[in-house]
């Protein structure tokens, strides 16, 4: 194989790399949000938590990401929300599991196309993966984002206060690296061989 038909590590492709890699993010976003939304999941009621927030747990949970739960919340235990989508009998919320895996499928292909025709699948697999350099850091902002505290109160009067978040280690681990590595590399090694 001739050295120009190696895929390169320069700026101009991590740049790609990164800007792929945010607008799957966004992308796996935005399709939870559709899924939450079809569901009639997502609402917050009479609750002060945000409805942006509420699909970024989804989301997080689309990723095999639980939720940290301290405090009590309308007297669930932690435990009975550590995934709202584990937790749901609808079989539209379980599609929150494949928002992440499109979304990331479709920019690692077009990731690749950019790039591309890499013979070696290695560096199909590499071209990919790249969507990680702007995935990951949308992920950790993401995962802080959606972090809420609120108080609890009956009858007007405060009895308690909850944090729900995104746990920040599989947050960083799972959703940030493994996903976008693998699903990365799976999309760059199918468009090679389109």
């Amino acid at each position: 194989m001739a050295p120009s038909d190696r895929l390169p590590l320069n700026a101009q492709v991590l740049g790609r790399g990164a800007l792929l890699g945010a607008v799957a993010y966004v992308l796996g976003y935005l399709l939870t949000f559709l899924v939450v939304s079809a569901s009639g999941g997502g609402s917050t009621g009479d609750s002060p938590v945000p409805g942006w927030t509420v699909v970024g747990w989804y989301f997080y949970n689309g990723h095999f990401v639980n939720l940290d739960v301290s405090g009590e919340l309308a007297g669930l235990a932690a435990s009975d929300l550590s995934s709202l989508v584990a937790a749901s009998d609808s079989a539209t919320v379980q599609l929150v599991y494949l928002a992440p895996v499109v979304a990331l499928l479709v920019a690692a292909v077009l990731l690749y196309r950019q790039l591309g025709p890499l013979p070696e699948p290695r560096d199909a697999a590499l071209a990919g993966a790249l969507v990680v350099v702007g995935y990951l850091p949308l992920a950790v902002v993401g995962a802080l984002a959606t972090a809420y505290t609120g108080s609890i109160s009956v009858l007007g009067f405060q009895v308690g206060s909850v944090t729900v978040q995104p746990q920040l280690l599989p947050a960083v681990v799972l959703a940030g690296l493994a996903y976008p590595l693998v699903v990365g590399a799976l999309g760059g090694l199918g468009a090679s061989r389109l």
